[in-house]
């Protein structure tokens, strides 16, 4: 029964013979999702994939069937509930059901289900690279906040600059001019090593990254180069960075830009990525509290956002250009 854990690492361990890469720091077995996606074995993917189809079903298609799904109102509707001071992030969080995590790459279908009603269009707006600018605000790194004003890519420029170091990331030499290969390679530098530099993985964790998500591994000597152009690049980061751990080994606290306050015990990358993300989130709900008080105003309820994941938000606007039109505006 592949949803049986035991089963699973029944299979595995004893049938597979993959049970030491079970084993957690802890010394306790697991077939969670993150410890599967380090195994390198044929039966995991499908496992990984049946897995994936089962939790959609129950979250996305049991859930939502009317008159019987859990999520789903009298009315039709979902009325999910936002939350502002659950996430320790700083972030805001949602439940019942977490209208923030639906499908947004795979399984697209899923977003399909919530649809405006007649004469309506769901409008969503998102702040553009949010916390890269919030991260800029922070550091006031130089380079990062010219490539912000700029619109220069540095996720591209990073990803020529990785597979011209070691090509086989892009599957070789002749990859390297092929636009569809080079594109999807910026996604996963962005996500893989940019992003989590910034909010301060450490150097070891985004070559495992780089390695599962590439199948190749690049030599050590290449990872240094790699690391050393990218913090000489964004030197006012890393100093940044710095700073920031230095006032958090006095203090017992990291305090983001509008003052609020994560407290001990924190991880590298928690302590730096807080006063990013949640004066990010300031900016948003920011916004959140002046539309619905220009739609209380006047009067137009459609100003007042129904959605909000993350540095988006949505709103439900009538489909009439008169209104639509000043409305996005």
């Amino acid at each position: 029964n592949p949803a049986s854990q035991p089963d699973v690492i029944k299979i595995l361990r004893d049938y597979c013979g993959v049970g030491k890469q079970l084993v957690t720091a802890t010394g306790k077995i697991s077939v969670d999702k993150a410890t599967l996606a380090e195994i390198n074995h044929p039966l995991v993917r499908p496992l990984e994939a049946f897995r994936n189809k089962s939790k959609l079903k129950s979250t996305y298609v049991d859930a939502f069937e009317l008159g019987k799904g859990d999520s789903i109102w009298p009315d039709g509707k979902l009325h999910p509930t936002f939350n502002t001071t659950f996430a320790e992030t700083g972030r805001t969080s949602s439940d019942s059901p977490n209208a923030q995590n639906f499908p947004s790459r795979n399984d697209k279908w899923v977003r399909r289900q919530i649809i405006a009603p007649k004469g309506h269009v769901l409008v969503a707006f998102d702040y553009g690279q949010l916390e890269g600018c919030t991260g800029a605000m922070c550091s006031r790194d130089k380079t990062f906040v010219k490539a912000l004003w700029e619109d220069y890519d540095m996720h591209m420029v990073w990803a020529e600059r990785a597979a011209a170091l070691w090509p086989a990331y892009v599957g070789g030499e002749h990859m390297r001019s092929d636009k569809k290969a080079m594109k999807d390679f910026r996604s996963l530098i962005k996500n893989k090593l940019v992003f989590p530099a910034f909010f301060g993985a450490a150097k070891e964790s985004i070559a495992g990254y780089l390695t599962v998500a590439t199948g190749s591994e690049a030599p050590k000597h290449i990872i240094d180069k790699l690391f050393n152009e990218f913090w000489r690049d964004f030197s006012g980061f890393a100093n940044w960075q710095k700073r920031l751990m230095n006032d958090y080994y006095n203090t017992g606290f990291v305090e983001s830009p509008t003052g609020r306050r994560r407290h001990y015990p924190l991880g590298r990358p928690q302590a730096i990525n807080y006063p990013i993300q949640s004066v990010a989130c300031d900016i948003v709900c920011r916004a959140m509290v002046k539309l619905s008080a220009d739609a209380a105003d006047t009067g137009n309820w459609y100003l007042h956002p129904t959605m909000n994941i993350h540095d988006d938000l949505t709103c439900c606007i009538p489909e009439d250009p008169k209104i639509l039109e000043p409305a996005i505006e």
